[in-house]
């Protein structure tokens, strides 16, 4: 069937089309400034502040390092000082003074003499490390890890004993044992044991010029000094 419209060309109905190219380039036009202002904001901006930031932190990271090496050669330079410390601490608790020992000593045999019958004299003297050449022998006393060290020293000396009696020489050597053991220099130099521990051998000599018996004594006296285990920390 054919519909013929028989309207006034006025009336009749007008039909406007759009063209789909028109439509397709409009879209095209919109999507590519939305994609020109996407690449304006990321090129002009993000990219701009992103590099800003990664400056920033990598400035951050330099500072960071720098001062964890600081760090790290404070915490080098404090080992080493506490080393040293450690040493110096060492040789301050093994340090023995000897002065005020030699001063007692020398009272022992000449001031604080108070024993008739004989007399007596010191020939020679050393002092150092007991039974080593390089440092004190050192034993620990006390349970656990704790306690304390035991650092032992020698007092060395030969003796010589003049008296009158040929037939009282033990009575010499005993009374000057005795002489020693309560002297000064016995009692606060931290000598151990008794102070004939070490006898083992005298020599007798009656000297018939000057009508005296001679008794040539060798002694080594063993001396400590107790260092705590956290001496010095």
């Amino acid at each position: 069937m054919i519909l013929i419209n028989l309207l006034p060309a006025e009336l009749r109905k007008r039909q406007v089309g759009i063209n789909p190219a028109v439509i397709s380039l409009v879209v095209t036009g919109v999507a590519a400034l939305l994609l020109l202002s996407f690449w304006a904001y990321v090129r002009l901006d993000r990219i701009p502040a992103a590099k800003n930031e990664l400056a920033v932190a990598t400035k951050q990271v330099e500072d960071y390092k720098l001062k964890i090496k600081e760090i790290e050669d404070k915490k080098k330079k404090i080992a080493e000082i506490e080393k040293q410390s450690q040493v110096v601490m060492q040789l301050l608790a093994n340090k023995q003074f000897w002065a005020r020992t030699l001063d007692e000593f020398a009272n022992m045999l000449s001031r604080d003499w108070n024993v008739p019958g004989f007399e007596a004299s010191c020939t020679d003297i050393s002092f150092g490390a007991a039974k080593s050449a390089g440092a004190a022998q050192r034993t620990r006393v006390g349970g656990g890890g704790g306690g304390a060290e035991v650092a032992l020293f020698s007092f060395k000396a030969k003796f010589k004993l003049l008296g009158s009696r040929f037939d009282e020489g033990g009575d010499y050597i005993q009374a000057f044992f005795h002489h020693i053991e309560n002297s000064q220099f016995w009692q606060r130099g931290g000598f151990q044991g008794k102070p004939e521990a070490t006898y083992r051998s005298d020599a007798k000599n009656w000297i018939e010029d000057i009508k005296r018996l001679q008794i040539d004594m060798p002694l080594d006296f063993v001396r400590a000094k107790v260092i705590p285990s956290n001496w010095g920390k």
